[in-house]
């Protein structure tokens, strides 16, 4: 699961370094959203996908060192992280308590805008113009 899990974000973020690198200035947004659902889907199959140039051959001895190794170096890392303070615990809970700031702060702005443009209202969405502003983005 973990190796799924890797390869997933990997990919994804092989994607998004394309499209960064290549499409993030592009005007056609239909197709910038068609390319970014499209390859995070793509990137959750990808893993599955066996490619013969990616399998290599492990000698069964090298394989058993190497296994004993991660067994005695699991063993230490188990032992020192009950004794010590969850530094991981803490990270990921700050890192949430960020993120999710900086979301609010986000959709705060998002409603400054939409309060101070001119608001023209049509059937299915209102369109909302930004005095002297040359983005243009959907929410």
């Amino acid at each position: 699961m973990v190796q799924y899990i890797v390869l997933l974000v990997t990919f994804q973020l092989l994607f998004l370094a394309i499209y960064d690198l290549f499409l993030k200035k592009e005007t056609f947004f239909q197709s910038n959203r068609v390319y970014l659902i499209g390859t995070f889907l793509v990137s959750l199959f990808l893993p599955f996908v066996k490619l013969p140039v990616f399998k290599t051959v492990v000698s069964q001895q090298y394989a058993a060192i190497v296994l004993d190794e991660i067994v005695v170096t699991a063993n230490s890392s188990q032992a020192a992280a009950e004794s010590s303070f969850p530094w991981l615990k803490v990270v990921f809970v700050i890192g949430a308590v960020i993120s999710f700031a900086l979301f609010v702060y986000k959709i705060y702005q998002i409603i400054k805008l939409k309060q101070s443009g001119e608001k023209q209202k049509f059937t299915d969405y209102i369109k909302v113009t930004i005095p002297k502003s040359n983005n243009a983005f959907s929410f």
